[in-house]
């Protein structure tokens, strides 16, 4: 079997695997990795019945056009890896490798292909498959493997197969993203990770993990960041993994995403000790009440700030989450929140649109008569097209979200805060905006094989 697994490229740089496989676009230069592709080309790999190619073209930047170039004949299949960002395009330019015959076989993969799978297969005639499941699970079924698709199963992602010189920091330092668990099983309704990856947890072995991350060392990565929705949801194998770490002579930074209630000061201790440097954790929201309608977990305000103050003690960058625009968010839920975020004083806060999830029975009942289709997603933002708060436009909501973020960071008690906020949110942001506005215009115009 000759088989292309394809990241593709539109101008717009794409993090295809974040946000529970949603992925998101990134204002920023840096390509990011995507850890379910490097997987689903490791197990391909190692298939002797496979010839595999692979062209990442986010991280090369490569217009389709020029990704084209780079492929060797015809294939058997081509898995072309889609984000909802460039969804609308994603089809588009499977549609265009199937009726030019670079494929007898086109499958469409991701998370938000899976969720217009209906729509896909009835008006994009021309894609053979919508997979449901992760992309390396769908390729390791495919080919027959005898393994489960527990990621415990699964070999060391090979970053080597894949141009692992553009995932890089702004610092010029490689990053790479691992796994030590995936899923969650804390069940936030808004959440897209446990609709797709379902709603309980799997975890890798912490020997597997350490392979892993020997693996990134010897390519001369020096920063990895996990990608685990919950890192420290299974205490003991934290508190396993980074005495492995300490006890191996392990020399790396790393960042996790979890929640705070889980942590302790000598569970973060030991974090920092193994080379802990950066940890994100979602507040969302200072109403309790909007937080438990979306069966969102309440915990203690002094709790959480008290375990920041210690976080921020202990030179590790703190990241917030916050949300704007839930249904029944009025000015005032939004200024407690912003208040909230200042009181628990983390060294970063990202203010980000709430979107509904489109697999929850909830958005079916609040929005009857809304099909899921490719016009849902705004290309090139990480947003719906649709009406989901009472009392915001999405306008609004878009200028609440960059205004609060550079509000917030200009707060921070450093003596560049003003002006780093001005260059990170105001100058960066306006130069994004500008070239998602171009492009998008363009794209209204010329087909994805012009630009």
């Amino acid at each position: 079997m000759k088989l292309l697994l394809l990241r593709p490229y539109y101008g717009i740089t794409i993090s295809s695997d974040m946000m529970g496989d949603l992925g998101t676009a990134e204002h920023l230069p840096q390509a990011f990795p995507d850890l379910p592709l490097i997987f689903a080309a490791t197990i391909a790999k190692n298939n002797k019945s496979v010839q595999l190619d692979i062209i990442d073209a986010n991280a090369e930047m490569l217009l389709p056009k020029d990704a084209i170039k780079k492929m060797t004949g015809k294939y058997d299949v081509i898995i072309l890896k889609g984000a909802s960002p460039t969804i609308k395009y994603d089809i588009d330019f499977a549609r265009y490798l199937k009726k030019n015959n670079y494929t007898s076989r086109i499958v469409l993969a991701g998370h938000t292909a899976k969720l217009l799978k209906d729509w896909i297969l009835k008006h994009a005639p021309e894609i053979d498959d919508i997979p449901e499941v992760p992309v390396e699970h769908y390729v390791n079924d495919m080919l027959g493997n005898l393994s489960s698709n527990q990621i415990d199963e699964f070999p060391t992602p090979d970053y080597s197969l894949f141009p692992y010189d553009k995932y890089k920091l702004i610092s010029g330092e490689l990053r790479g993203c691992l796994y030590m668990s995936r899923g969650c099983a804390v069940g936030c309704s808004y959440c897209p990770y446990a609709s797709f990856y379902g709603k309980k947890f799997e975890f890798r072995s912490v020997d597997k993990v350490i392979c892993d991350i020997k693996h990134l060392l010897s390519l001369g990565f020096k920063t990895i960041q996990f990608r685990d929705q919950f890192f420290t949801a299974n205490r003991k194998m934290v508190l396993e993994l980074c005495h492995s770490i300490i006890d191996q002579g392990l020399r790396f930074d790393w960042y996790c995403e979890t929640r705070l209630e889980s942590l302790d000061t000598e569970l973060i201790d030991l974090m920092v000790e193994a080379g802990l440097k950066f940890i994100f954790f979602g507040v969302e929201s200072a109403e309790d009440d909007i937080l438990q309608s979306y069966k969102r977990p309440v915990y203690g305000v002094e709790k959480t700030k008290s375990l920041i103050d210690y976080l921020n003690k202990k030179n590790v960058l703190t990241l917030a989450f916050y949300i704007v625009g839930f249904p029944d968010d009025s000015w005032d839920t939004l200024q407690n929140t912003y208040k909230l975020a200042l009181k628990l004083g983390s060294i970063c806060s990202d203010f980000s649109i709430y979107m509904p999830s489109l697999t929850d029975g909830e958005f079916k009942r609040n929005y009857p008569d809304v099909e899921i289709t490719p016009d849902l997603f705004v290309p090139f933002e990480n947003m719906m097209n649709i009406k989901s708060a009472k009392n915001f436009s999405m306008e609004q909501l878009k200028d609440l979200k960059t205004q609060l973020t550079f509000l917030y960071q200009a707060n921070v008690n450093e003596p560049d805060a003003l002006q780093d906020a001005f260059e990170n949110h105001y100058r960066s942001n306006k130069n994004y905006v500008s070239a998602v506005n171009s492009l998008r215009s363009k794209l209204e115009e010329v087909s994805i094989m012009d630009i």
